[in-house]
């Protein structure tokens, strides 16, 4: 996936599932609000899902997984399951 693919997804509301080293994440828009936020789930656990992040589309463009990785600065490390 290339990073204008992505920003096209979050522009079309769409939700997205994806890993990072085999720990699952789901994105999906923030329904109710006007802004184009989005809300980041922790999927590690299917019995125990958790809000990580609820922001805009720039600032989880910019949030860093691990540590280390974001989407802007290298989208190669996620692996995109599912594009809703």
């Amino acid at each position: 996936m290339k990073i204008l693919d992505l920003k096209m997804y979050f522009s079309q509301g769409r939700e997205i599932e994806f890993s990072l080293n085999g720990h699952n994440y789901f994105l999906q828009p923030l329904y109710d609000d006007n802004e184009n936020k989005y809300v980041l789930y922790d999927c590690i656990d299917p019995n125990h899902i958790s809000v990580v992040l609820q922001a805009t589309v720039d600032t989880i463009m910019e949030y860093l997984f691990d540590v280390k990785y974001s989407f802007n600065n290298n989208l190669s490390a996620f692996d995109f399951i599912c594009v809703l």
